[in-house]
């Protein structure tokens, strides 16, 4: 049988379905010398070519349109933090001023507030209950006259009130919805156009009760579950923009909203209170408003430019 002779172009149409193109200016199609790497054998046998796709080498290295952005440094921006005067919300001011933002704190009492925006130069402050609508406008038209921008609203007003159900009235349920919730959403659309503006972040100020709800609170729990909601919503909506919108979790915090005269108990009561919440965390303390606070300013910098819609729960692993 005669031997089929094989012609030079009917070569380089094998060697190019084969991936073997004579690729000389390196933009040839798959197996071309742009994307082969070279492999030598431990034993020095001879290097084995293999082609990976070019989606790889894009991925594996950023380009210059898409920067990788690591800072937590807040120079130059702007962030509002309500129920700034004490606790989670005084640390968090404190911890963004330090890295360099410009804060205003929100806060019912005037005294509470004159003594955190005392703890550092870039911290002022405006008497504000985020429950008015009114007083909510009044916050945010001082921003616009101090600041004219606003690059992190920080949601963590809330109040917390312990009582069954057979004594939850229609004044707790209304005073803790109004600040917990409505108080949020109101803050909230009243600082969007300056956070459009600026394609600022959002994070709002949940808790571990609101996955893990407790007996005798159930109006308190179901508020917070209602802020990881919004969220969660707020991020889809608002990803157009470019605003990113998350929530931080805490678990059991020294605060003073577990002062028994604020909660409404007993001291014998928050002291049990105390005790069976904190045999449900395995690190076995209370966590600080400090270490809050640091995972807030993260969420609110360009380190966390990817993440959104997300839960974060600062909590010594009350949730594990």
């Amino acid at each position: 049988m005669a031997r089929k002779h094989t012609g030079t172009a009917d070569v380089a149409a094998m060697r190019r379905r084969n991936g073997q193109g004579n690729d000389r200016d390196g933009q040839g199609g798959r197996g071309g010398r742009r994307n082969r790497a070279i492999f030598r054998s431990p034993g020095g046998a001879a290097p084995k070519r293999l082609a990976y796709p070019e989606t790889a080498r894009n991925f594996a290295r950023p380009t210059r349109e898409m920067p990788m952005e690591n800072s937590t440094s807040f120079e130059g921006e702007v962030a509002l933090v309500t129920g700034g005067g004490t606790g989670i919300g005084a640390a968090v001011a404190l911890a963004l001023a330090e890295a360099g933002a410009r804060v205003l704190i929100t806060g019912r009492r005037e005294a509470e507030l004159r003594a955190s925006a005392g703890r550092h130069r870039g911290i002022a402050y405006v008497v504000a209950d985020v429950s008015s609508p009114r007083d909510v406008a009044r916050g945010l038209d001082e921003v616009r006259a101090r600041f004219d921008r606003l690059d992190l609203l920080v949601n963590n007003a809330g109040i917390f009130e312990v009582a069954p159900l057979a004594a939850a009235s229609p004044e707790h349920t209304r005073r803790t919805w109004d600040t917990n919730v409505a108080g949020v959403i109101e803050t909230t659309r009243q600082a969007l156009p300056l956070l459009r503006r600026s394609k600022g972040a959002i994070v709002n100020i949940a808790s571990t009760v609101a996955d893990q709800p407790f007996a005798n609170m159930s109006v308190y729990c179901a508020s917070k579950a209602a802020v990881l909601a919004l969220t969660r919503s707020w991020a889809r909506e608002l990803a157009g923009d470019e605003i990113r919108v998350n929530a931080v979790s805490p678990g059991p915090i020294e605060t003073p909203i577990f002062d028994p005269a604020k909660v409404g108990i007993s001291p014998q009561e928050m002291e049990q209170l105390g005790s069976s919440v904190l045999s449900l965390v395995p690190l076995k303390r209370f966590g600080k408003a400090e270490e809050v606070a640091r995972v807030v300013a993260f969420l609110g910098s360009r380190a966390a430019s990817y993440v959104t819609g997300a839960q974060y729960t600062v909590g010594g692993g009350i949730e594990a």
